[in-house]
C-alpha cells in the first residue's frame, strides 16, 4: 500500500517505520524543514525498542501537494488542533478517495474532519477515523530515530 505520515514527530516516525517494516511504500511529511533534514537526506528512520531496524522512507517532504500523490491511506500524526488544517490541505490535493486515520484524533475529530474536508472538495469522499490516543508508546531520540517502548500487536499496515 501507498502510506503517507503527515508529521515528523514521536508517532509520525513510529508509524511510518512500522508501515514500511510491513512492506509498504511510505511517504513521510513535516510542515518544518530543519525537523526532518536528516530524512531528506536518508530517507532512512532507525529504530530502537520493541521495533529494531532501519527503515527506507518512499520519499520525505515538505511539499504537501507531492505528499499526497495516491495513497491509500493517510495517517495524520499530529496534535488535533492542526486537523482542521489538514483538512482544508488534504482537500485541495485529494483526487481519489482514500482512507484518512487521525492518530490521535478526539472526540468527534473525524466528525470536524469530514465537514471542513466537504466545505473545500465536494466531490472526494474519504473515509475518516480516529483513534483516542496514539497507538505506540515511543520517543522520538533523534531527528530521524524512534525508540519503540510498545507496540499494540494486534495493530498492522497490511491488508
Amino acid at each position: 500500500m501507498n502510506i503517507t505520515v503527515l508529521g515528523a514527530g514521536n508517532t509520525g516516525l513510529a508509524m511510518a517505520a512500522h508501515a514500511v517494516e510491513q512492506g509498504n511504500q511510505v511517504t513521510l511529511w513535516n510542515r518544518f524543514e530543519e525537523e526532518i533534514s536528516h530524512l531528506i537526506d536518508s530517507h532512512t528512520i532507525h529504530t530502537t525498542g520493541k521495533v529494531e531496524g532501519s527503515f527506507k522512507l518512499h520519499l520525505v517532504t515538505t511539499n504537501i501537494e507531492e505528499a499526497l500523490k495516491d495513497p491509500d491511506i493517510i495517517i495524520i500524526a499530529t496534535p488535533s488542533f492542526v486537523h482542521r488544517y489538514f483538512a482544508e490541505e488534504i482537500a485541495k490535493y485529494l483526487t481519489t478517495d482514500t482512507f484518512i486515520l487521525l492518530c490521535p484524533g478526539r472526540t468527534y475529530g473525524a466528525l470536524e474532519f469530514v465537514e471542513t474536508f466537504k466545505t473545500f472538495n465536494h466531490k472526494m469522499k474519504p473515509t475518516v477515523a480516529e483513534t483516542q490516543t496514539a497507538i505506540y508508546t515511543c520517543r522520538k531520540t533523534s531527528d530521524d530515530t524512534v525508540e519503540f517502548y510498545r507496540l499494540n500487536q494486534t495493530y498492522s499496515f497490511q491488508h
